[in-house]
Formats: structure tokens, C-alpha cells, sequence
């Protein structure tokens, strides 16, 4: 279950995406659909112009899969840095998302991704899902 709320989607577990679309410094990964309402994508590591390129090719992929009405949340609580270039799959996401009537949303995202969306104004921007507190 992603580290967010809302909870309950039940998605199942995580698949890897290959080798060749993943290099070390990021890591994306899938949970298998169910249903119609919407994706999970969990992204975990550097979030930066060389990494950028592989999220991007993941967000356009899944885009296909999202219809009116379903929402993608990008989980970004594994996120160990972030800088500028970084956020531009982010800002493509959204604008795919608002363009084909889905919703985007940005799943507990890490201190960095806030560090970077506030510096460059952007943290109204996107629709974000806190994480769950304990207890």
C-alpha cells in the first residue's frame, strides 16, 4: 500500500521496469494496474538531468494508460535529491494529465522534492497527498 492517503487501492506488488530504461541513480517502479481508477508510480533515488529522461519515458507510457477520470499518483517519498531539471517530467506529467481529463497527483513527496518545488514556485502547482501519520 503506497505510504499515503487516501488508502485502499490494493494494489499489488511492485514491478520493476528494465534494466536498459532504469539507470542506477533512479528507480521506477510500477505496481500492476487493477481496475480503472488510476496508477501508482514509485520513484525512488536522484531526481536530476540524468535521470529526468527516465521518468519522463515512464509518465508518457503510463499516460496512455490513464482515461478521464482516473488519477496518477506519482509516489516521490523515496526521493534522496531533486534539483530544477528534475521536476520537468513533473510539470510535463501535469500538463499530459489536464490536456487527456485525469488527475495527477504527488504522493508524499520527500523533503528535497519540496525543497525544489518551493524554490521554484511551484508547490501549488500539483495536488499532494501527505503521508500517513502513525497512530
Amino acid at each position: 500500500m503506497p505510504p499515503f492517503a487516501p488508502a485502499g487501492d490494493g494494489l499489488g506488488s511492485a514491478v520493476r521496469v528494465p534494466d536498459q530504461v532504469r539507470p542506477s541513480p533512479l528507480t521506477v517502479t510500477l505496481p500492476p494496474a487493477e481496475g480503472r481508477g488510476g496508477r501508482v508510480v514509485h520513484v525512488a533515488g536522484r531526481l536530476d538531468a540524468s535521470s529526468a529522461p527516465v521518468l519522463r519515458r515512464a509518465l508518457l507510457a503510463l499516460d496512455q494508460e490513464c482515461g478521464r477520470g482516473a488519477t496518477l499518483v506519482i509516489d516521490l517519498s523515496g526521493v534522496e535529491s531533486c534539483d530544477a531539471a528534475g521536476l520537468a517530467p513533473l510539470l510535463l506529467a501535469r500538463r499530459r494529465a489536464v490536456s487527456r481529463s485525469y488527475g495527477l497527483a504527488l504522493g508524499a513527496p520527500s523533503r528535497a522534492v519540496e525543497r525544489t518545488l518551493a524554490t521554484h514556485h511551484l508547490t501549488a502547482t500539483f495536488t499532494v497527498l501527505v503521508a500517513d501519520q502513525p497512530g
